[in-house]
């Protein structure tokens, strides 16, 4: 017998072609059960996940289908193994969902049509005219676009009164604190490296809006951290503060502090190169940049990851000598050793007296 879901969760069924779009099937149950947020509310079936059972296969999903809150399906190149009807599971479980008034999300891999097969392009074009389709071109694509529909739908049904903090509105900010530059930098580099779907010319708006980072016109906290002209200004605590040591004593004077501001990509992709290869890297030997590289590397994703509603600033400090005193002192955490390398990670912060 499956186990039930909990009262107030939501069953979520992921339909597609499964040998096909197995990894953004697994993917996506995977993000949704890994976000602090959407697994408060949802639960994900996947057909491959139940165990052996004598029924048969198609009275199964069908089942799920009627007894699921949001149905989602995924959408590629092949159409599935059709019955006596000439119907795929795919096009099955869409026409149920539709029958039964389900919400409906739909997500097209790819952003051509060349190569689909008649019924899979035919079952597109009913779904485009009975809903707004989104198109994605790789898990990253499809992970974002998920999210930011099922927000939208746990705002509708009231199950969500605030937005997360990214999603939500900057007081203050408009689209003018958004250089337009900025974003058509972005669009260069993700047309170019991913094939992304918006041309590198898309206008402000347009952009923003497909990227999720407008709430009913304006910009969301995550907008003025990608792309803001000065989010500091918004954002006092989006600082990033860098102090090296010449020993594991934390005392003033401090040899080298250096305060940075801007967006989240300007930390994310020039910090290493403007101030960690200089200040601390020219003062390390070479046994310990070796090990501090791993840490610095790890200690990134407080940067695009941290809640900015703290009222203070990323701090990093890193020492010359002696990092396992610096485990002792709680800066660094060993995470684990490859051969004669030993890792860490920067795991607090220390006041400085």
């Amino acid at each position: 017998m499956k186990k039930k879901s909990v009262a107030s969760h939501k069953n979520i069924f992921i339909s597609s072609v499964q040998k096909e779009l197995q990894q953004e099937r697994r993917a996506l149950k995977e993000f949704i059960q890994g976000d602090a947020l959407l697994r408060r509310y949802f639960d994900v079936f996947l057909f491959e996940d139940l165990p052996a059972s004598d029924r048969k296969a198609d009275d199964v999903y069908l089942e799920e289908v009627g007894q699921c809150d949001v149905y989602v399906g995924l959408f590629g190149n092949e159409y599935g193994l059709e019955d006596a009807r000439g119907l795929s599971p795919t096009e099955r479980e869409f026409d149920l969902a539709t029958a039964n008034g389900k919400p409906r999300l739909i997500f097209v891999k790819g952003m051509g049509d060349k190569s689909r097969h008649p019924k899979m392009l035919s079952l597109i074009r009913k779904a485009g005219a009975q809903l707004i389709r989104r198109r994605f071109t790789d898990v990253p694509d499809l992970t974002a676009a998920l999210y930011a529909a099922l927000v939208e739908r746990l705002e509708h049904s009231g199950d969500l009164r605030s937005l997360p903090f990214d999603a939500s509105d900057c007081p203050r900010a408009t689209l003018n604190d958004l250089p337009q530059e900025k974003i058509d930098q972005f669009l260069e580099t993700a047309k170019r490296e991913r094939n992304y779907a918006l041309p590198a010319r898309t206008s402000r708006e347009k952009a923003l809006s497909h990227l999720n980072l407008l709430n009913d016109s304006r910009p969301t906290h995550a907008a003025i951290l990608l792309f803001g002209k000065n989010p500091q200004r918004f954002l006092p605590s989006s600082e990033l503060k860098c102090m090296h040591f010449h020993s594991v004593k934390v005392s003033k004077p401090i040899p080298s502090y250096q305060i940075f501001q801007g967006t989240v990509g300007f930390f994310v992709t020039t910090l290493w190169r403007d101030w960690l290869s200089d200040e601390v890297m020219a003062k390390l030997d070479l046994s310990d940049r070796q090990k501090l590289a791993v840490a610095i590397i790890k200690a990134q994703g407080r940067i695009t990851n941290r809640e900015y509603r703290e009222q203070t600033g990323v701090i990093i400090r890193t020492a010359s000598r002696d990092l396992e005193g610096l485990v002792d002192k709680g800066v660094l955490k060993k995470v684990g050793t490859t051969g004669r390398n030993i890792f860490y990670v920067l795991s607090g912060k220390l006041d400085i007296k």
